[in-house]
Order: structure tokens, then sequence, then C-alpha cells
């Protein structure tokens, strides 16, 4: 009979709000997924700030009326990006994911090393894959969570020098630069940064790519944060901001209104026949009507700058409430999610007892808030650095959201003696395994 009630109020769209107000049952739900709060669906939450990417969402209805419009729009979305973007060459493509796995393999080289600033985990793994080598040489201020720098996401200059001459231009098929950098806290990249970073891979003859995926919320915050920038609009900070770069990739289901696409840009014609052939081997993945979808999220997400402002305010809200109640915030706010230093939870409940997850735990059973652990790089690792992501999807969540959670984390934080540890009991023998892995209370 629980099942079928289950089963019927999922149905009724109703699971969401039961769930906020069913402690019992969120208790069945972790004991169910063995506290991994990783395989707890979007479904079973009452707020799920997981991720920023609308790809596990279910978006109302947005498909262009009629099968030639849509067909209309399908044929024009190359050249929406290539207005938009500035790049010669565009492939649309199912998942940002797929367009780094492309682009990898597309500048294959022996023993390559990828200068960057603090890529993503699935980046890297697409580097590592291929047999490239990592050089992450962010500035300085990226390893210091307390540090009001408000650039945490440019490269050090200086050390690109140093490996570009250590390891010589023909061993580094491009230079990666992601926008917006999760890692070091949703922080930017500034355009006169990579402005230099440009000015020296041109230098070497590599191309400077990016990781466009948080693109909106980047030009926002160099429109709020880098001096002559006030008056320009987000469509002409993200068009300078591309001309710095030679390709990008990109996940649109972060900064634009769809829940599948992406692209992979080029602007040389080498690089650009480089990517054809990869894409060749596993093709774009997307439909007409998808594309037809993404065109239109496209031209939407330039025209709505206040859709980017009032995610950031959202975020900037969350992050002042959640320090007053003493929770210690990764500074200064960034742009997709609010941060998390989770040092002090390793003081108080000890390593070997997951604390990051426990915590995760323990607010869910409270709350029915998801939240996930930051995804960190391994310089970041043997610096001791660990983060809580609480992630916000573009217009998913209102200001009393905000405050809900808060109060919730808050609560959860100032009462990390009722935070039981996790004793971890199963781990699959791959490289997802910690995702898939099984825990019991301690």
């Amino acid at each position: 009979m629980a099942d079928k009630a289950f089963l019927a109020l999922h149905r009724l769209g109703l699971i969401q709000p039961f769930v906020r107000y069913s402690s019992r049952l969120r208790s069945q739900i972790l004991a169910g997924v063995k506290y991994n709060t990783d395989l707890i669906t979007n479904q079973l939450t009452y707020i799920d700030m997981v991720t920023d990417s609308l790809m596990h969402s279910v978006l109302g209805r947005t498909l262009l009326c009629g099968k030639g419009a849509a067909e209309a729009s399908f044929i024009t979305l190359t050249d929406t990006f290539r207005e938009r973007f500035g790049y010669k060459h565009v492939f649309p493509i199912s998942q940002g994911r797929l367009a780094e796995w492309v682009l990898a393999n597309a500048r294959k080289r022996r023993a390559a090393i990828v200068p960057n600033n603090l890529l993503f985990v699935t980046t890297r793994c697409h580097q590592e894959l291929v047999g490239s080598r990592l050089a992450e040489i962010p500035v300085a201020d990226a390893y210091d969570l307390q540090s009001d720098f408000p650039f945490k996401g440019n490269l050090d200059t200086e050390k690109l020098q140093q490996v570009i001459a250590e390891h010589g231009a023909e061993r580094i098929p491009y230079i990666y630069v992601e926008a917006c950098v999760n890692a070091s806290g949703g922080h930017p990249v500034s355009m006169a940064n990579l402005r230099e970073v440009h000015r020296i891979a041109r230098q070497s003859g590599i191309p400077v790519i990016i990781d466009g995926c948080r693109i909106l919320e980047n030009a926002w915050l160099i429109r709020t944060r880098e001096p002559g920038y006030s008056g320009r609009s987000l469509r002409q900070i993200v068009r300078e901001f591309c001309s710095h770069s030679d390709g990008c990739t990109m996940s649109a289901t972060k900064d634009f209104l769809v829940d599948t696409g992406g692209f992979v840009a080029a602007n040389d014609d080498d690089l650009r026949y480089e990517l054809q052939d990869a894409l060749m081997v596993v093709g774009d993945g997307l439909s007409v009507r998808a594309k037809a979808l993404m065109n239109r999220a496209v031209v939407r997400g330039f025209r709505r700058d206040r859709w980017v402002r009032r995610r950031l305010e959202k975020a900037e809200y969350l992050w002042t409430r959640l320090k007053e109640r003493g929770v210690p915030v990764v500074h200064p706010p960034g742009g997709h999610a609010v941060f998390i230093d989770a040092a002090e939870l390793c003081e108080q409940l000890g390593q070997q007892n997951h604390p990051e997850k426990a915590f995760l735990v323990r607010l869910y059973l409270d709350s029915g808030i998801l939240a996930g652990e930051n995804m960190i790089t391994p310089a970041q690792k043997e610096r001791g650095i660990r983060m809580i992501r609480l992630a916000l999807p573009m217009r998913r969540y209102s200001f009393s959201q905000m405050g809900y959670v808060a109060r919730h984390v808050g609560d959860v934080w100032g009462k990390l003696d009722r935070v039981r540890g996790l004793r971890k009991v199963h781990e699959p023998p791959c490289r997802s395994g910690s995702f898939l892995a099984e825990y019991e209370l301690t």
C-alpha cells in the first residue's frame, strides 16, 4: 500500500512538498540509498541544490509552434551562436561533457600538458583519458577560501609562461580556461587576465579554449567588479570575452533555459576539421526539436539580463544569511552557487567519518534540502581544501526558499553534535565508484 501511495503522489506531482513535511519518508529514502545523498533523485527533494544544470529538471512547455517554425529555428542555431559568441565554426552538441570529449580527442597529443585554472572534474577526466597531464596554475588567491580577491578564476600568467618554456608549445594542445570557476567557489575570470593569457598563447601558437558553461555569470561579475564594464551589456561583454580565445566548449543547461544541449566551437580551420572528425565518430546527439529549443534558449538568454541578475542576487542573499548564522562561507560571493568551507566539519567529526556526506545526510533528514560536496582538484586536496556546494539553477527558487535554506543549513551547522558520522561499507571498483558508494551510520 505504501508503494502505491508513493507512486500516486509522484504521478500527481506532489512528491516534493510531501517530502518536505514527512521526516519519516526522508529517513526511509536515506536508508534506501544507503546514506549516499548522490543517489537521491530530484523528485525526492523539497529544494535540490546539488547542481545548477537544468538537465535533471522538468521544464515547462517551451516548444516553438509548428513544425515549420522548429525547423527554421534549427537552421539558424549555428548563426545564433556565432553572432552571440563570435566564433567562426560552431558545432551544436547534446552535452557539455560530450563537447569536452570531442575537443580532448581532436587535439590528442603524445605527453601533452594542458595549463588550466582548476577545471571541473569531468573536464579533467577527458584530458587524462587521452593521456594529457594537467598543469593547474590559478592565481594564489584561488586556494584561499577567505580571500576577498574578486577574480579567483584568473590564471597566474607568470606560471603560464614558465609552463610553456619548460614543456614547449608543441606539447600543449591548448590552454583551458573555465569561466566562473566552480572549484574555487564560483569565481570569475577577469577580462584583463584572459586578454593577457591569449596574448602569451598567441606568441607560441597555442590555442586558448574557454569552458563557457557559466559565461553569463562570469560576464555579470566582470560588469560589476572590473573597471570600465559597468555600462556594457552582457552580450557585449561575452562577445569581447570570447574574442580573447580560439574556441570553446559549453553546456547550455547552466546559463540558458534548456534541459539538453551545448556547443563546441573554434576559429581556426585546422581545429575545425579536427573537431569535425571527432564528431563524425559520436554524432551530435541532438534532434531537430532539441536544436530548435536550444536556439530559442540562447536568444532569450541574452535578452533577459534580469534572469542572471536575480540569480546572483539570490546567491548573495543566501551567502549573507549563512554568514550571519556563523556558517563559514567561501569568500567572496560567487556566481552560480554558495560554497561552504568544510574544514570545521573535518575537525569536529573526523575525516574517517566522511564529514561532508554526514552533514548532507543530516541536512536532508531535517529539511528535505539536497546539496552536494564540491568537486575539487588534486592541488586543492593537497592543501586540505574541502567544500560543500549549494547550487542555484537558473530561474528555479525564490528568495523565501533561500531563507528556508539559510535557516536549516544554519541550524544543522550550529548543532554539529547531532550529526552522526558515516562508515563506508562498499564502493564499486571504478572511477565513479565514490558516487555509487554505500554507507551506514556510526
